[in-house]
């Protein structure tokens, strides 16, 4: 079981070299939600005169078994199941790319 702590979406995050943001979504695949994170990093870049570059991924977290309680950080926290098969993995990965035009998904 995989416990996941929510990043607050309109929060940007200070990483080396930028900054970047969460989005959460959810899919259902075979009756049941899968959790997936859609990053999107900015960055400076040297042959840009200081502009920014948007990238990034999409991650899945896995099946979700209970959704957002609240811990004792008062962070709220998912209970996950890791999605280990290679078909469904496979599956997933097809319908996410269609949906979001990228092929930088993340198991």
């Amino acid at each position: 079981m995989i416990e996941y702590v929510h990043i607050p979406e309109d929060e940007e995050i200070q990483a080396a070299g930028g900054s970047y943001r969460i989005k959460e979504e959810i899919l259902n695949y075979k009756d049941k939600d899968v959790l997936y994170l859609i990053s999107e990093a900015h960055g400076p870049l040297s042959f840009c005169g200081g502009g920014c570059l948007s990238a990034g991924g999409i991650f899945i977290k896995g099946r979700i078994v209970e959704w957002k309680t609240s811990n004792d950080k008062a962070e709220f926290v998912s209970k996950l199941e890791a999605i280990e098969d290679k078909r469904e993995q496979e599956e997933i990965r097809e319908v996410i790319k269609a949906k979001h035009k990228t092929s930088s998904i993340h198991f």
